[in-house]
């Protein structure tokens, strides 16, 4: 995570100590960096290319163009051991992957829903094909109009469920889409369908054994209905979760509720995917269902698909595999690969062997390399975008904070040790810690601006914070960190056994797999 909001602050504050590198990576010739390989390795794992070993091959390129430039090169991985001052961020994090894949399960049914539908619609355009209405098109727009007429109340759905492997996989199956259908559910389905036969409303003709017939539409539109109250399933789930986590305060749940609830681009299909059915419930003659489903069906389709594969690349985190593999392939290619002796994060001890002497930059765009106050590279693995170059101390100096005071700075924002307080932004944490000298005073004068959890609790948990970054991780020894000579067989083996030789023939280019951030996508966004 880094530092909450440091960045865009940094860019706005002082832009001074920003340096662009246009160059890339030869604008570092004739030095050494230390990269992040954890979080390395965790973008290439989520890039959207569709090969399980697409960390191999991104390592691989990523290592050829470093040494084309002359570029030295180190990787520092995470150790077994996790700082206990971390225990709290992990555990966010565990509760972002439930809270992820439970949004899959719920795109994976919507999915399922809208193929359904217009592979329905684009059947009866066929069997209709005239443009004007017809009895079969007329009992279409009859059974919407008594759908949204009868009003029933609807069961809301048991709570959702993280999806396995095998859901995300089976994006086609039927039996995802109608599981939520309890006996209440099937009961008032059923009485619908009684109501439809009564009124004498005709099903498009069973001889052309056509998909659509009154049951089905029912059956899509009641799934559409039951998916609304689903908004707040997620939020209340979490909000059982972090009842039993001892730091989760009411603001905490509060949050929670709006924060964890579907996202922002799930809202905007809910509300799209309502106005395809107001649309089908007035649709006049054969024209208007075409539009539907080419202006509408078929853009929900396209939409919630695209969702769908980011939701299942998230609810797929690297395994030890993964790492041990992108391991594997790097020693192949001569370069040191190093974890931390004891319970400190990789970024630390990048941290550490710059500071150190035994290379000039970090590689990460972890910003709490920044309050080590070593120089950080950024956009190592970030498409063709120019090289960042930024120094924690210039930062530091321009802000014209000392040691304590830069770090109190930083655990303010809210970094992974440390909580952040609501409504205090960079600006105004500067301004508290330049006018009070430190966090405790901030907490003592400053009385509506309280933390999230108690105070006593907050504070040693910045005890804990400070000791994070005012210790630098013992260095390893220094033959470990020599550079190796690359084995291309062993190298060309690697890629052998994964299956990579195309694309390294293609001379594939693992710069146009990413765009800013681990997935290139934000299904979370509007």
């Amino acid at each position: 995570m880094g530092v909450l909001g440091l960045t865009p602050f940094i860019q706005k504050t002082c832009p001074e100590v920003i340096q662009t590198l246009p160059g890339r990576f030869r604008s570092l010739a004739g030095k050494k960096i230390v990269i992040d390989g954890t979080l390395i390795t965790q973008r290439f794992h989520f890039a959207p290319i569709p090969h399980p070993h697409k960390h191999v091959l991104c390592w691989y390129r990523l290592a050829r163009h470093l040494q084309a430039s002359n570029v030295q090169v180190i990787c520092v991985f995470d150790g077994r051991e996790r700082s206990a001052a971390k225990e709290r961020e992990v555990e966010r994090r565990r509760r972002d992957r439930m809270v992820t894949a439970a949004r899959g399960v719920f795109e994976i049914d919507r999915l399922s829903r809208l193929r359904r539908l217009t592979k329905s619609l684009r059947a009866w355009q066929v069997e209709e094909g005239a443009n004007e209405a017809t009895p079969n098109l007329l009992s279409l727009k009859d059974l919407m109009q008594k759908l949204k007429a009868e009003g029933v109340p609807i069961p809301p759905p048991p709570p959702l469920r993280p999806a396995s492997p095998q859901q995300i996989c089976s994006l086609g199956s039927p039996d995802l889409s109608t599981r939520h259908l309890d006996s209440a559910l099937t009961g008032w389905l059923a009485s619908i369908i009684r109501m439809i036969s009564d009124a004498g409303i005709s099903s498009p003709s069973s001889e052309t054994g056509h998909p659509l017939v009154p049951k089905d539409i029912a059956q899509l539109y009641v799934e559409y209905q039951q998916s609304v109250p689903q908004i707040m399933s997620l939020a209340e789930a979490y909000e059982r979760e972090a009842s039993t986590i001892q730091e989760a305060s009411l603001q905490d749940i509060e949050e929670a509720r709006i924060d964890y609830g579907l996202s922002k681009s799930q809202h905007g299909l809910i509300m799209e995917e309502g106005k395809l059915w107001e649309q089908l419930a007035n649709s006049e003659d054969l024209q208007s269902v075409q539009i539907a489903v080419k202006s509408l069906a078929s853009t929900l389709e396209a939409k919630s698909s695209v969702l769908s594969e980011s939701y299942a690349r998230r609810t797929n985190p690297p395994t030890s595999e993964t790492y041990e593999q992108s391991r594997d392939v790097l020693r192949a290619m001569g370069i040191p690969c190093i974890e931390p002796s004891g319970p400190y994060e990789a970024e630390a001890l990048a941290a550490s062997l710059v500071l150190n002497g035994y290379a000039d930059y970090v590689a990460s765009e972890d910003t709490d390399v920044l309050i080590y106050e070593a120089p950080l590279v950024r956009n190592v693995a970030t498409g063709a975008a120019p090289l960042v170059l930024i120094s924690g101390s210039d930062v530091r100096t321009v802000l014209q904070l000392d040691r304590a005071r830069f770090i109190d700075f930083a655990l303010l924002l809210g970094t992974d040790f440390s909580q952040r307080i609501k409504n205090v932004g960079p600006a105004r944490a500067l301004k508290f810690i330049r006018e009070h000298g430190s966090i405790e005073r901030v907490i003592e004068r400053e009385v509506q601006y309280p933390p999230r959890i108690p105070v006593e609790e907050y504070l040693q948990q910045i005890a804990l914070a400070r000791s994070v970054f005012n210790t630098l991780p013992p260095t390893p020894d220094a033959s470990l960190l020599q550079q190796g000579v690359p084995d291309e067989s062993a190298v060309w083996a690697i890629l052998d056994k994964f299956g990579l030789h195309r694309y390294v023939a293609d001379d594939w280019e693992h710069t146009h797999v990413l765009s800013g951030n681990y997935f290139a996508d934000n299904p979370a966004a509007a």
